[in-house]
């Protein structure tokens, strides 16, 4: 791939080599790899503009995701070389968007992604509602929305049901268990002949309130055709929501 990578205010790109270690039995790149990519890519725009991580820990703050939306148009495979572009929407109050669009190297759209970030104040364990913008060169915000802002999932009335402890490898540096975990969750429970024989083509994720210790959750499922709708709850209470919406192949 020629074009490495180009950096703005307005926009980031990078190509990136699909390796072995980001792919399954088919050799095609899992969400949960192609979505860690997307994150570290927003990342690096952000830090670019010196509102990253490193630059508001005096602030006792980091970036947490709030949302996600992931739409899968064509399947990522091993030794693919492809971009990864990303571009910040227009802020919502305690909510900031971020567009990513997977290409490949003629172009076309291998998948889109709207992560939505939100601050979270370390010490108190909650979302802030601090202006970030203040502290850096902010990112300039498309004026096109290129993937819709993810409407709040609704609760829905499970008909299956598992229990499942935390282990160390689900925690991450914010002391809490790190999102692609959850989807790692239901892809275990789905059980490896339905994720070979199946695509996932869209995904959205909610996160509601974190999970910081090695205690018991539990995960209630309803599951329509190849619609997987999950929410996980501690203590009762819901923490994160999924719908998973696959293809047979």
């Amino acid at each position: 791939m020629k074009t490495r990578r180009y950096i703005s205010r307005k926009i980031y790109k990078e190509g990136y080599s699909v390796e072995f270690g980001d792919v399954d039995t088919r050799l095609r790149m899992t969400p949960q790899r192609l979505l860690t990519l997307v994150e570290l890519r927003n990342a690096r725009h952000v830090e670019f503009c010196k509102m990253g991580n490193p630059s508001i820990s005096h602030l006792n703050l980091v970036w947490v995701i709030a949302r996600l939306k992931a739409i899968f148009i064509e399947d990522v495979k091993c030794d693919h070389e492809i971009s990864v572009v990303t571009l910040a929407g227009k802020v919502r109050k305690i909510f900031y968007p971020r567009y990513t669009l997977i290409k490949d190297e003629e172009g076309n759209d291998l998948a889109r992604v709207n992560i939505v970030w939100s601050l979270f104040d370390i010490k108190n364990r909650r979302i802030s509602f601090f202006d970030v913008r203040k502290t850096g060169d902010a990112p300039i915000e498309s004026e096109e929305e290129l993937v819709e802002f993810p409407s709040k999932l609704e609760v829905f009335e499970p008909t299956d049901s598992f229990k499942y402890t935390p282990r160390y490898h689900d925690f991450d540096s914010n002391g809490h268990v790190n999102n692609m975990k959850y989807l790692d969750w239901i892809y275990d429970y789905l059980g490896m002949d339905y994720i070979v024989n199946h695509r996932l083509k869209e995904l959205q994720i909610d996160f509601y309130q974190e999970i910081r210790e090695f205690k018991e959750v539990l995960v209630e499922l309803r599951i329509e055709n190849d619609l997987v709708k999950a929410q996980i709850k501690n203590d009762g209470n819901i923490v994160v929501s999924l719908v998973l919406d696959f293809v047979a192949i």
